[in-house]
């Protein structure tokens, strides 16, 4: 400790120097004027400055002003000869801290108000350390980009919110965290406080969510903390708090005696005998004690203001002053009330000796640290609980001081750089051991870091992506940001930098934009045109290839601002609807409609369409590819002309046929009966070989052109079509071929229900009989079996059938051929147009038919469905 003398009498400032060196242990300079002193204080730092009221070049007060205008100004105690109470009241008006007269208590006095003074200014130091803490505490909670709220959890109202919280929700504190967080009327059906209270209370939760408000997903750090108050709160990343008040010291002018004087004193002054007997108090002892001046006229002594716990320590205090071990100390006891009640106390103690240097009592101030306990309690809790929230945040977390030193980093910091503490706060934060990437994989120059940035322009930058490569050569990818720290001076203190991985991000981000330039570029090859629409925009076009644009006509821009019906005419439109209608209860659809183009050209387009859902199955887009069918139309159209012909003329020839094939069969029956054939002995059996080869011939090629004229009618249009019940018609058929499956052994298997069909009851026979027939008659198993099912998987409006056996089926490669006209098997002994009439009539009714081997021949057909 130093202390200066300023003094203008040698023998007083010899005087001085003895009392101060000897009773406080400090080195003590003396300055005989004002002229040295300027010079003393500009060349070193003092803890206390004692000072003459009058000096020979100038006059204390002018002094003493100077001395407090300094930034490290010392306290100051006036010691005059000349005291008077208006002397007093201008010193503590210009900022002394002690004022002590030169009479027979200068002595004591000195030393306790030198005491007082330097223990006043140890609370000032405090108070400035608690508002730095404060400030800090603040600046680092506003500095985090995460939301950080803290909330009641009975009443769910908001009591803290940090900046980039009232920056997304706006001034949320006061409300409750429902509305204001999540827009909800009543508390959130997935509040995570059954998590963090009772026997979770001190536990972390931590939690991904998507905010009802903003869509964004948020991981929250949730956590049970006690609130000043003593209550349970609930906080995401948020620490309120609260100013530190520290009791001022009122500086009021006072009598030029002592008891005026220690009335101006904020802290207790006292007196007592070596007996404890407390002989002196000012007034401010009565309102910290609650005594009153007959109380201590009765008596009182040091022990009945002490609490038990710390009578022991006093008693030996006393003890050591009263046989000259000690001549005072500074300590801190537990004080009592008159009433019980306790609170903490700082004693600054002197011995008081009488006019032979024998102990006489004991002189001192006690001063209520209270609220200093509890600032110093706060703050124990406020690093607690700021550490622990640093603990637990997932975020990577540092303060780098202004020369570049890392004083600190969080665990998630260690982690995801994969460097202990102990290694990072050994580096500056710009070293030459940090290799930092930009986007690109080039070097990021150390002044384009966000550390340097906010270091050097002393404001917060946010958001910048870097790469960090780690000891084992792997390389970090984070979101970083950096805020700068301010004293409460403004003076920068630091830099806190928070950082987030963003590596398993950003590689899907790349793989997400490599995928998507492939898809552009597939899409774009495409002759066909493809599309998306949006459902909730009415059907506008949001994305397309080159070739919608090259063959519809119009240009990017135009198409970005038309929808599916500007594609079509008024039947077109009504069409669209239903097949849209129909694509939103299926899924997928395909429809073939004429197209207008630009130029006012309509093409049919078959169009092959497919719903896009979101994650809630909620319908968002129709996705589809269009192709120009043009050449497919006039072929089909050419094709049906050629058909119509090939009909005819097959109705025509078995028309014309018919009546020649009738009069030879006729001719050759009755030559038949006319040379007795039928008798066992004709009179000319060659002849009736002959005839019987003609009748034979006539009547297989009348079978023939039935069969013909059958063709030609299966490929008819019915007149109109009714529900054909298929389990009804197969019962009728089997009936018919009873004789045939008995005779065969034929098993036959239907299922319950096989649905009906809307047809033409006769074309639902030839169909159904055909078939059935053929399995009958070409199944050469040991034990025939027929089964007849209703198949899954037919398109919208229609029913799926399946009739198979177990025969020998159908010759490899040709399941195509079997159904051309006059195509026979080699076990067939038919006119081979039997499955060519099934076949035409499943596609007159728009359905579709196949043949398949599955342990024998099997045929799926599709046939319009009877609603």
């Amino acid at each position: 400790m130093r202390i200066l003398i300023v003094e203008d009498e040698s023998s007083t400032a010899s005087v001085l120097q003895m009392l101060l060196q000897n009773s406080m242990d400090a080195a003590v300079d003396v300055a005989f004027d004002c002229s040295t002193a300027r010079q003393l204080l500009a060349s070193g730092v003092y803890d206390l400055v004692t000072l003459d009221f009058q000096l020979p070049d100038c006059d204390g007060l002018t002094l003493l002003e100077e001395i407090n205008a300094r930034e490290d100004a010392p306290p100051v105690v006036m010691v005059t000869g000349h005291g008077d109470e208006r002397t007093a009241i201008s010193a503590f008006k210009k900022g002394a801290s002690g004022y002590v007269v030169k009479d027979m208590r200068l002595s004591t006095m000195l030393v306790e108000q030198a005491r007082s003074a330097l223990a006043r200014a140890e609370v000032e130091k405090a108070k400035e350390g608690l508002e730095f803490e404060r400030q800090q505490l603040l600046s680092i909670f506003d500095s985090i980009d995460e939301i950080v709220y803290v909330s009641d959890p009975e009443t769910y109202e908001v009591l803290y919110a940090n900046k980039a919280s009232q920056e997304i929700f706006g001034d949320m504190i006061g409300s409750k965290c429902y509305e204001a967080l999540q827009g909800f009327k009543k508390p959130c059906s997935f509040c995570t406080n059954k998590h963090i209270f009772g026997e979770h209370e001190g536990e972390a939760y931590i939690w991904e969510f998507q905010n009802t408000l903003d869509g964004r997903w948020y991981r929250c750090i949730d956590r049970a903390i006690r609130w000043p108050d003593g209550r349970a709160v609930r906080y995401e990343m948020a620490v309120d708090i609260n100013d530190v008040k520290v009791a001022a010291e009122a500086r009021e002018a006072g009598e030029n005696q002592f008891e005026v004087l220690a009335n101006t004193l904020p802290q207790v002054v006292y007196e007592y005998a070596p007996d404890g007997l407390i002989t002196y108090v000012n007034d401010v002892a009565f309102d910290m004690f609650g005594y009153t001046r007959e109380d201590m006229e009765k008596g009182v002594y040091v022990l009945d203001i002490i609490d038990l716990t710390d009578q022991e320590r006093v008693s030996g205090a006393i003890e050591k002053m009263m046989d000259g071990r000690s001549t005072g100390a500074i300590r801190e006891y537990l004080a009592k009330r008159k009433d019980g009640s306790t609170f903490p106390i700082r004693a600054y103690t002197t011995l008081i000796t009488d006019s032979e240097g024998r102990p006489a009592g004991v002189r001192g101030l006690a001063t209520d640290i209270t609220e200093e306990k509890e600032a110093e309690r706060e703050l124990k809790e406020r690093e607690a609980r700021l550490s622990a929230l640093f603990d637990t945040m997932a975020e990577g977390l540092m303060f780098i001081e202004p020369s570049g030193n890392i004083t600190y980093a969080n665990p998630a910091s260690e982690e995801l750089l994969r460097l202990d503490r102990a290694t990072m706060e050994q580096r500056k934060y710009n070293d030459t051991e940090w290799e930092v990437l930009k986007e690109d994989l080039t070097p990021m120059p150390r002044s384009e870091w966000a550390a340097s940035r906010a270091l050097a322009e002393k404001t917060k930058v946010t958001g910048q992506v870097m790469g960090v490569k780690r000891p084992d050569g792997s390389v970090l990818w984070m979101n970083l940001s950096a805020s700068p720290i301010f004293l409460e001076s403004g003076e920068l203190a630091g830099v806190v930098a928070t950082f987030t991985d963003i590596t398993e991000r950003r590689e899907a981000r790349l793989a997400l934009e490599t995928e998507q330039a492939f898809t552009e570029k597939l899409l774009n090859s495409l002759d066909d045109i493809f599309y998306v629409l949006s459902i909730e925009l009415g059907g506008r076009l949001v994305r397309w290839n080159r070739a919608f644009s090259r063959i519809s006509g119009f240009s990017d821009d135009e198409l970005s601002r038309m929808t599916v019906f500007d594609f079509f005419d008024e039947a077109g439109k009504k069409a669209q609807e239903e097949f849209l209608g129909e694509l939103m209860a299926s899924g997928s659809a395909v429809i073939e409609m004429d197209t207008i183009l630009k130029d006012g050209r309509k093409v049919p387009y078959q169009f092959r369409s497919t719903l896009v859902k979101d994650e809630e199955g909620n319908p968002i887009y129709v996705t589809g590819v269009g192709r120009d069918i043009s050449d497919i139309k006039e072929a089909e159209e050419q094709l049906l002309l050629a058909n119509q012909e090939l009909e005819g003329y097959a109705r025509t020839v078995s028309h014309d046929l018919k009546a020649p094939l009738t009069v030879v069969s006729t001719a050759a029956d009755f030559l038949e009966r006319a040379l007795n054939c039928g008798e066992l002995k004709s009179s000319d059996p060659q002849t009736c070989e002959t005839v019987q080869l003609i009748a034979e011939t006539a009547r297989k090629a009348a079978r023939m052109t039935d069969d013909l004229l059958e063709l030609a009618r299966a490929g008819e249009a019915p007149a109109a079509s009714e529900p054909v019940n298929i389990s009804d018609l197969v019962r009728t058929i089997s009936e018919e071929k009873k004789a045939q499956i008995e005779e065969r052994g034929v098993t036959v298997y239907v299922d319950d229900d096989i649905g009906a069909a809307a047809m033409d009851p006769t074309h639902a026979y030839q169909l159904f009989s055909n078939l059935i027939d053929n399995a009958i008659r070409y199944n050469d198993s040991k034990d025939p079996v027929i089964r007849i099912s209703r198949r899954a998987g037919a398109e919208p409006g229609y029913t799926g059938y399946e009739i198979c056996d177990n025969g020998p089926g159908l010759p490899r490669g040709l399941e195509e051929d079997i159904f051309l006209p006059f195509h026979k098997g080699s076990m067939s002994n038919g006119s081979g147009v039997g499955l060519s009439i099934v076949s035409k009539i499943v596609r007159l009714y728009g359905g579709r038919i196949s043949a398949r081997n599955d342990e024998g021949a099997c045929f799926e057909f599709t046939l319009p469905a009877s609603l």
